[in-house]
């Protein structure tokens, strides 16, 4: 896999007094740059860019994702290789961003015990 033109935000995660904060570099993505995957809960479904989808599914492929048909109630569903509220992004410098990835990995298992104050 080489050079595939797609790009993840810079993100951090702050462990701080028990407290969590996930710092997050701004993308210029902005109104109607979606192209893949849904950001309204599944609501409808975006796979408009054969280059994004190939792009994605050789990535996803290193994943063992196979693409598969979403179908949202109330609209025309598509082929995605992934959790369905991936998003793919063609920002206003053209380039394809990816954010909402989460659920490509598991959870964080807890370790040890949690304590939670609240004052």
């Amino acid at each position: 896999m080489t050079n595939l033109n797609m790009s993840a935000p810079l993100m951090t995660v702050v462990d701080y007094l028990g407290y969590r904060v996930t710092a997050l570099a701004s993308l210029p993505i902005q109104g109607p740059t979606l192209i893949y995957g849904s950001s309204d809960g599944c609501t409808t479904i975006n796979n408009v860019s054969p280059e994004f989808s190939t792009l994605w599914g050789e990535l996803a492929r290193t994943f063992n994702l196979k693409e598969h048909r979403v179908e949202p109630l109330h609209s025309d569903g598509a082929m995605i290789a992934g959790p369905f509220d991936i998003e793919g992004h063609l920002g206003s410098d053209g380039r394809f961003y990816v954010v909402d990835y989460a659920r490509l990995m598991p959870p964080e298992y807890p370790t040890g015990k949690m304590y939670v104050t609240f004052t």
